[in-house]
């Protein structure tokens, strides 16, 4: 929206851009839900691949690797979001 304010550096360009189309006051510049998948599953692939191993380990129990690849892949691609 042009009167909003926009959110601050510490956030990422990817999260300040979406939020931004997201929220256009004109309707056709709004992205649809299916457009966003993409472009989130996109950006969760691009942060995923630039985390060490001990980092991604944070964020997943070992047993649970699988599914979460299996997730973000479907993501990436555009197939939805899969719980």
């Amino acid at each position: 929206m042009s009167s909003m304010k926009p959110l601050p550096h510490r956030y990422s360009t990817f999260l300040r851009d979406i939020v931004h189309d997201m929220l256009s006051v004109q309707r056709q510049k709004r992205p649809l839900a299916g457009e966003l998948v993409p472009r989130i599953g996109a950006a969760i692939s691009r942060w995923r691949d630039g985390l060490s191993e001990q980092e991604k380990a944070q964020f997943v129990r070992k047993g649970e690797r699988r599914g979460f690849d299996a997730r973000l892949e479907a993501l990436s691609q555009g197939g939805g979001i899969l719980i």
